[in-house]
């Protein structure tokens, strides 16, 4: 009996929103960029960051950790930069990524595109490499579980000391820091910990910075105030919090990102299907802003079918384009065409009530328009970068 097996090729593709055009400085309809993900999906993240700087070589050989009952091996070699890559090899089992997203030299790990909202889980394996990544650090849940969502990081990183009988008010509980004083930055995130119960909010270190996030409420908080300059120190002056994006203007472009993704995806399938699509890795300000770049992984198993010819309305018809050049092609189209749609939009906007605060119709119905960043999709295209994957 004859038997068949699939041996696709495979092709990272990455769009860069900054160069060599920058469209970074787009606005109202052109807006967003590129995104696999949606405002809400945004809104949903669990993320968590070390506690300390990883700087050097600083793991030993053998050393693991485990991510969602999946072990990371880590050798004596590997610095962050490692780390995070053998990390994310593992993000289609884990549905975690990592990147330094909040801060440099730290590891921050969230909720993979698809994953949003899942709480996921680490612990310890062999030897002491999560402690090495700072990911030991007590937070308000159980060591090692991340299941909360949504979560802020401060705006300024955390500042000398909280000095004793300072306060700071959140959800109009007040906050007075005693015994150690807030002396340094986890000591200040478990007195604030201590009044979750009554706040519905929690926090954790986040590198150099605090982050404080919904506990359970899923809603927005408020920081009423204090005294003794807390508020400052810890980096959330008074206001209040709804997530990210923080605005409806953003998450509308956040929402027109995610058309232009949604049309590439269709590109990418319009002579084949792809046997893989995955792999996403974002990086920039992922909640308030454009992606920076984001990058992708394909794989066909007809190489013969990545094929398309330049459009009648294309500056260079009628060429042919093959392999990686057919798949730049497409995902530049996605760049350059127009798209509108009703979409669901989740809008940060907050009531607020008694010194506490909740979404305002969080959930809008609104028709979106993506305009093409660009008109030329040859320049678009240079901003577009496909690589056939050796050996895999």
């Amino acid at each position: 009996m004859n038997s068949y097996s699939f041996n696709p090729t495979y092709y990272e593709i990455s769009w860069n929103n900054n160069t060599p055009t920058d469209y970074s400085g787009l606005t109202g309809n052109q807006a967003g960029g590129l995104d696999s993900e949606t405002a809400w999906q945004i809104q949903s993240l669990i993320k968590t960051t070390g506690a300390s700087a990883v700087t050097g070589t600083p793991f030993v050989n053998g050393a693991t950790i485990i991510i969602n009952e999946y072990y990371v091996t880590f050798s004596a070699s590997d610095t962050l930069a490692d780390a995070i890559a053998k990390i994310n090899l593992m993000t289609k089992f884990t549905g975690v990524y990592a990147d330094q997203s909040v801060a440099t030299d730290y590891i921050t790990l969230q909720n993979a595109p698809g994953y949003e909202g899942t709480p996921f889980y680490l612990k310890e394996g062999n030897g002491t490499a999560l402690a090495t990544l700072g990911l030991n650090a007590p937070g308000f849940y159980p060591s090692g579980q991340y299941q909360n969502y949504f979560s802020q990081v401060a705006a300024t990183a955390f500042a000398c000391s909280v000095s004793c009988g300072s306060k700071i008010n959140i959800n109009n509980v007040t906050i007075t820091f005693t015994g150690t004083c807030g002396s340094n930055i986890q000591s200040t995130v478990s007195q604030i910990n201590s009044y979750t119960s009554q706040t519905g909010v929690a926090a954790e270190v986040a590198g150099p910075y605090v982050q404080l996030e919904s506990s359970g409420w899923t809603q927005p908080w408020v920081v009423n105030g204090g005294t003794g300059c807390a508020p400052c120190i810890i980096g959330f002056p008074a206001g209040t919090y709804s997530g990210y994006p923080s605005n409806i203007t953003l998450s509308q472009d956040k929402e027109r990102a995610n058309m232009r993704w949604t049309q590439a995806v269709s590109q990418l399938e319009s002579t084949a299907t792809p046997n893989y699509f995955g792999s996403i890795v974002r990086t920039g300000n992922i909640g308030n802003a454009a992606l920076n770049t984001i990058t992708w992984t394909v794989g066909y198993e007809q190489y013969s079918q990545l094929y398309t010819q330049a459009l009648k309305c294309e500056p260079d018809y009628p060429a042919s384009f093959y392999g990686t050049a057919a798949i730049q092609r497409w995902v530049a189209r996605a760049m350059v065409e127009t798209w509108s749609s009703n979409r669901k939009v989740f809008a940060p906007c907050t009531t607020s009530y008694g010194g506490r605060a909740s979404y305002s119709n969080s959930a809008r119905i609104l028709n979106i328009t993506a305009q093409g960043i660009d008109t030329n999709v040859i320049v678009v295209s240079n901003n577009i970068v496909v690589t056939q994957i050796p050996g895999v």
